[in-house]
């Protein structure tokens, strides 16, 4: 591999995930918050289980409890069920150096690494499968997508956080398994799914299935077909197969519960028709502004042509889809989603910012359609202008901005080191503003003295 080559590559998979890190600090630094600080992302589950949770899962290392039968929680329970669902995670091992009265504010710590190995994997991601595509633009989506809006708002979930860092290796082994004929890594992967978190898993289930069956219509005259559906099927079960041992008994706990008594089919039943919450809105579309963007332009425009550009697009529809008819979203939460009502939201994250590689990537369309591009212009700003909401009109604000500065950019009005240095600058500022607003949520300091003072 030439120097020039070696350089590109170490830009593009190393400087994702350290400014990840430098970003955080940051924000940790101008927020006062661990470990340039004082203060902690006291939230949510974060503050009710995964920190308590830690510290017994500290117990166990220290060889001081044990995970079958620990009698910390309810007089007594299984621990196991308990640990596959919330901390089998390789970084939850390093509680093992902590001191019980730093767990919660390490957590700061636990979640800005996940978010850095994100950028990684996501960089990796689009390496991967546009090797042409310039670093600053590697770089720049990495970030989006370790920095996106599902992963400030549901980081009180930390077991989540494990399958954003993994999507992007599932994306991989997936065309592996299509182009190479190499399944492996796929099966290694789903198999990771599985045990860091197998409820996310189901949702990654689904997830394979659709992009599978996309791919077959879209193929469907290959003569591979079969050979790339028999491998799915069979890596498939393979992985279940070699996960059975936690998703058996993780299975028979969740039947026991509470969660197990309703069946998905019967919440289906009884549910609406039309979604009504704006959560799943915010999470897709805040942070996203620059990717939705560019699949605009790519509709209107840029025609996708690229067989794997088209069935993302087409991934997209579907992912989205669940936000409008609510007896879709509970199929892919199992019937339940109890306050959590996007939980896969980092999928339709990831497949908007893959849109986006391959728009960037494509070749420079000459002739714009001026009068198709002014009617979106004109819709987009009378909705905006009819919308009450002030967070809405902020959205799409920003969506028609970074729409606006790619196509000044198209024209060749601006470099494409302007159009990065702005990209980057607009993107920062709206995370930024994204993360102020997640930690005005916050508890207050005060829990986070509490937790302390039970381990001094």
């Amino acid at each position: 591999m030439p120097n020039s080559e070696k350089r590109d590559l170490i830009i593009k998979l190393g400087l994702p995930p350290l400014l990840t890190i430098c970003f955080m600090l940051c924000l940790f630094y101008v927020n006062y918050m661990y470990p340039l600080g004082e203060y902690a992302l006291d939230y949510g589950d974060l503050l009710g289980q995964f920190a308590h949770l830690l510290c017994q899962f500290k117990d166990i290392l220290d060889g001081e409890s044990s995970l079958f039968l620990n009698f910390k929680n309810a007089g007594g329970m299984n621990f196991y069920g308990v640990f596959f669902y919330y901390l089998a995670s390789p970084f939850s091992f390093l509680i093992k150096f902590v001191p019980k009265e730093e767990v919660f504010n390490f957590c700061n710590i636990l979640i800005m690494l996940k978010m850095a190995v994100s950028a990684f994997t996501a960089a990796c991601c689009f390496t991967y499968l546009k090797r042409q595509l310039d670093a600053c633009y590697v770089v720049l989506l990495s970030l989006m997508y370790a920095l996106n809006f599902y992963t400030i708002w549901f980081y009180s979930i930390l077991s989540w956080l494990d399958a954003v860092y993994l999507f992007p290796l599932l994306i991989i082994g997936l065309v592996r398994l299509i182009d190479e004929n190499k399944p492996l890594f796929y099966l290694f992967v789903l198999v990771c799914f599985c045990f860091t978190n197998f409820y996310l898993t189901y949702m990654v289930a689904i997830f394979s299935f659709i992009f599978m069956l996309v791919y077959l219509i879209i193929h469907r005259k290959d003569e591979n077909c079969g050979r790339v559906c028999k491998n799915f099927l069979l890596y498939s079960l393979l992985a279940l197969l070699i996960s059975s041992v936690v998703l058996l008994p993780c299975l028979s706990q969740y039947l026991e519960s509470a969660r197990g008594e309703m069946t998905t089919l019967e919440t289906i039943r009884e549910s609406r028709l039309f979604f009504q919450y704006d959560q799943p809105f915010f999470i897709l579309v805040a942070g996203s502004g620059l990717s939705l963007a560019l699949v605009v332009y790519s509709l209107l425009v840029a025609k996708p042509k690229d067989s794997y550009h088209k069935l993302f697009l087409i991934l997209l529809f579907f992912l989205v889809l669940p936000i409008f008819l609510e007896p879709i979203n509970l199929i892919w939460h199992t019937g339940n989603y109890s306050s959590y009502p996007y939980r896969y939201g980092f999928m339709s994250i990831f497949v908007l910012l893959l849109c986006s590689a391959y728009t960037l990537d494509s070749k420079t369309v000459k002739n714009i359609p001026i009068k198709r591009i002014s009617l979106f212009l004109f819709v987009a700003v009378a909705l905006s202008l009819y919308c009450k909401i002030s967070f809405y009109k902020f959205l799409y604000s920003i969506v028609l901005v970074y729409l606006v500065i790619y196509l000044i950019f198209v024209k060749n009005i601006i470099s494409k080191r302007i159009l990065i240095s702005l990209l980057s600058c607009l993107f920062i500022l709206e995370f930024s503003f994204y993360f102020r607003i997640r930690i005005s949520f916050l508890d207050g300091f005060d829990y986070s003295r509490a937790f302390v003072s039970q381990y001094e």
